[in-house]
């Protein structure tokens, strides 16, 4: 460990003072790795950059950082769905969780279940109800006795409004008896304490197509409401790709999907639904809709607000002067593309909504604006829907494989005037090991800030705002960011790979620093068990992550037993609190230049001591004292790298 020091000394001089990356093996090089063919394309991909970005390995740990208080729990499981109303509930796949926090409550959902609990001992409150009972469709979701099948409600998604003290709680219900008619619901608690109940409200009922995907946003005036539409009928074909088998969407407007936008007044809705809650007359208050379908806008989420301790001017003087905005995000579209199917996201192109003069929502006849731009990112997207992934090496052939889903923006918060956006991109294996044509599953991130002149919307992009982090060797899936009010930024992930079943993990993202940390906060105890026989499920959908003031919740899928003991799937949700006490103290931890890694020479000990943090003192007196045994330590060390982490899978 002597020397394995000394030796992080001399790396650390060197990359400071000399601006190189002495031996071993460049960062740059120990991240990118052999570039490899993945399964069915002609060309070489990875996870290069069309220009110079931050490019991160990341190492995993079971520690926590010792700048927060940590909380945790486990939350409702592929069980607690099955076995509601009297076990005439589904166990569904993938869980889409959602999570929101307020006033001293949580509110907690997957499909197909719902529960509320206290925000700051993660206690349940109420016992976990089926999304059927929950929004009263006065049905069950599959009655085994009779076989009636009920509305099939899921994709739930909640948020906490500080204004009005209100949960807004939203999902899809398709009508009972697989019905073409669907909907969206919302509901909204009632009063401050939502376990005294909640008003549900119906948009857009209709039958021609499927409302999948609905995510929500708020800003001072309105709750936004997005959501993919999937026409009924349209064309499907079945493509063969070399180990991939998958099901794509031709790509047609008059019948393919494309996304939507509802606004309404959030002050209109919590008023009816405290009128509702007293027993009074209330109606839905009005919508205004905005298909996106002239933009080909595939699927874009609401950058949710998040409020800072300190105001951002520009942000303050753009909602001023555009009388309330709200910003959407999502990948542009690739209409060059040689098979032009639903789901070819553009290489680079990011598209930026924004809904203006929001504040209208609350008058009788709203006049709410939509303007788009575009920004070009340094990253190169590579949907990850396209291949599958492995959950151990035993499983590598055959089944017990997992779908990513595709590389769609999973999360967004608008803080500081920027819009912090998470999403997957495939890329080729770097880790020592790595299965040939077997990728892994990165995480995107881009913070991009945007502009007004003269009432023109723009966006801007800066290199030092956008990143890649990958582990060597497994797949980080379906992240979600929180930005805490001091601008600590958390992204929950589920680690999944060559030494770990699905497991629920999070990173304190340090957007300097050329790797970044994996911290575990639930370990995956067995593969995901495939109940119905089908060779591959989605897994790690959708995440949730959320913020009130300086605590952060993340909300993530890993696998918590073998089997249940009844047909369902052995998934569930982990509940994580991270509190951040004292920002200073997490600044010198997380987001300093001069800390790093090692790992023991036989690469097979990751020391609890290993991350060491030296000052340019230290450096310095290090430096002189081991020059005179540099190309000693060179050789001793040839092939290594800090940055490819592949040794310290089975460590934790």
């Amino acid at each position: 460990m002597i020397v394995q020091v000394w030796w992080g000394f001399v790396t650390i001089y060197l990359s400071l003072y000399c601006g190189i990356q002495a031996s071993p093996i460049a960062a740059e090089e120990a991240f990118l790795g052999p570039r490899i063919r993945l399964p069915g394309k002609d060309d070489v991909k990875g996870p290069a950059l069309k220009r110079k970005g931050n490019e991160q390995g990341a190492v995993i740990t079971s520690s926590v950082p010792s700048s927060f208080n940590y909380q945790a729990t486990d939350g409702l499981t592929a069980y607690d769905s099955r076995t509601r109303d009297g076990g005439n509930s589904w166990s569904l796949i993938p869980p889409d969780g959602a999570l929101c926090v307020g006033n001293g409550f949580m509110l907690e959902a997957i499909n197909a279940a719902v529960v509320i609990r206290n925000s700051e001992t993660l206690e349940a409150l109420t016992e976990p109800q089926s999304l059927n009972t929950f929004f009263g469709v006065g049905n069950v979701a599959y009655n085994r006795t009779s076989g009636e099948i009920g509305d099939n409600i899921g994709d739930p998604v909640c948020v906490y409004d500080e204004d009005t003290k209100r949960f807004f709680f939203s999902v899809y219900d398709q009508e009972k008896n697989n019905s073409n008619w669907n909907h969206v619901n919302v509901a909204v608690s009632t009063n401050e304490d939502p376990t005294l109940g909640f008003q549900t409200f119906q948009f857009l009922r209709q039958d021609v197509a499927f409302l999948d995907f609905p995510h929500l946003g708020l800003n001072e005036h309105g709750l936004f409401i997005t959501f993919n539409n999937f026409p009924f009928g349209a064309s499907e074909e079945e493509e063969e790709d070399g180990k991939n088998e998958g099901r794509r969407r031709k790509l047609d407007l008059s019948t393919d999907f494309y996304s939507f936008i509802i606004a309404v007044s959030k002050r209109k809705l919590a008023a009816a639904a405290s009128a509702a809650g007293a027993g009074e007359p209330f109606s839905t208050p009005d919508s205004v809709v905005f298909d996106l379908a002239p933009y080909l806008q595939h699927s874009v989420s609401p950058a949710m607000n998040v409020r800072s301790k300190k105001n951002n001017k520009n942000q303050e003087r753009y909602s001023s002067a555009l009388n309330g905005v709200q910003y959407f995000i999502g990948h542009g579209s690739d209409s060059n593309a040689e098979d032009d199917y639903y789901w070819n996201i553009d290489a680079h192109e990011i598209n930026v909504f924004a809904l203006t003069n929001t504040a209208s929502l609350d008058d009788i006849t709203p006049d709410v604006k939509l303007s788009i731009t575009s920004v070009e990112s340094g990253i190169e997207f590579v949907n990850p829907d396209e291949y599958d992934f492995i959950q151990r090496p035993s499983q590598f052939v055959g089944s017990y494989r997992v779908d990513s889903l595709d590389g769609r923006i999973n999360d967004a918060k608008f803080f500081d005037n920027k819009i912090h956006a998470v999403c997957s991109t495939a890329m080729a294996d770097f880790g020592e090991g790595a299965i040939d044509d077997q990728p892994i599953v990165a995480i995107a991130y881009m913070f991009i800030e945007p502009h007004w002149d003269d009432g023109v919307l723009s966006a801007s992009l800066e290199m030092e705002d956008e990143g890649v982090i990958a582990l060597a060797g497994s797949s980080l899936l379906m992240p979600s960011i929180a930005v805490s009010q001091s601008g600590v930024k958390v992204i929950g992930t589920s680690v999944m790979g060559l030494n770990y079943y699905p497991t629920a993990a999070f990173v304190v993202l340090d957007e300097k620093a050329e790797q970044q940390t994996i911290h575990i906060t639930a370990r995956g105890k067995a593969a995901l068990y495939e109940w119905l026989g089908d060779e591959k499920y989605r897994f790690g959908d959708y995440s949730a992550a959320c913020t009130d003031g300086n605590d952060v919740y993340l909300y993530n899928e890993f696998v918590s037993v073998d089997k249940y003991p009844i047909g369902s799937s052995n998934h569930a949700m982990r509940i994580t609190k991270l509190t951040i006490e004292d920002d200073n103290r997490h600044g010198r931890e997380h987001h300093g230049l001069l800390s790093t890694v090692f790992f023991s020479s036989s690469g097979d000990s990751l020391n609890s001591g290993a991350v060491v943090s030296i000052t340019m003192v230290s450096a310095f007196v290090a430096v002189v004292l081991g020059v005179l045994g540099w190309r000693v330590a060179s050789k001793r060390f040839e092939g290594q790298s800090w940055m490819d982490v592949s040794s310290a899978h089975n460590l934790l």
